[in-house]
């Protein structure tokens, strides 16, 4: 997937993820993006890499628990890596059992899909539970530019940098 990411399609799919996210419904959203974004590059470490960090920054802007959003994000990722045919756990899975890569999805569908459901209760649980603080969504709309800076520079600009900008108090007041 290096072809991916050199060619600025994993940037555009997460730019596009960004883009789409809702408040009322974070911890939801980031269970399903991190689950789709997994299912899609066939890795959860590559996943939660490429769509966490912005996550992890949006949740701390908004005020909203990181905990909980770190745990919808690797509950995501591991849930996709499970079921993508691009892992290697699931290549590994399939050459041991002897099946082929249908059978073997056919297999894991309902394990997956009940724990697809049950995640996703529990995380719009949470966001029935946590009050959405009133926040604009300026905060997606600049992290959606880190996308194209490492991911040392986007966790230093997120935590270190904006948080104590006169610039950036200014736009989550």
């Amino acid at each position: 997937m290096p072809v991916w990411q050199l060619g600025g399609t994993v940037t555009h799919i997460v730019t596009f993820t960004l883009h789409w996210i809702d408040m009322y419904i974070f911890f939801l959203f980031v269970f399903l993006s991190a689950l789709l974004m997994s299912m899609l590059l066939g890795t959860s470490l590559g996943s939660l890499s490429v769509i966490g960090v912005p996550v992890m920054g949006i949740s701390h802007m908004a005020g909203l628990p990181v905990e909980w959003a770190a745990g919808a994000l690797i509950s995501g990722a591991f849930v996709g890596d499970r079921t993508s045919p691009f892992s290697s756990s699931f290549q590994l899975l399939r050459q041991i059992l002897q099946l082929n890569q249908y059978s073997l999805f056919k297999v894991l569908l309902p394990t997956t899909i009940a724990g697809i459901f049950l995640s996703g209760l529990f995380y719009a649980g949470a966001d029935v539970y946590f009050d959405v603080p009133p926040v604009s969504l300026t905060p997606c709309l600049v992290m959606r530019h880190f996308m194209y800076l490492s991911t040392s520079c986007r966790l230093f600009l997120c935590f270190y940098v904006y948080p104590f900008s006169e610039t950036f108090t200014f736009l989550l007041s």
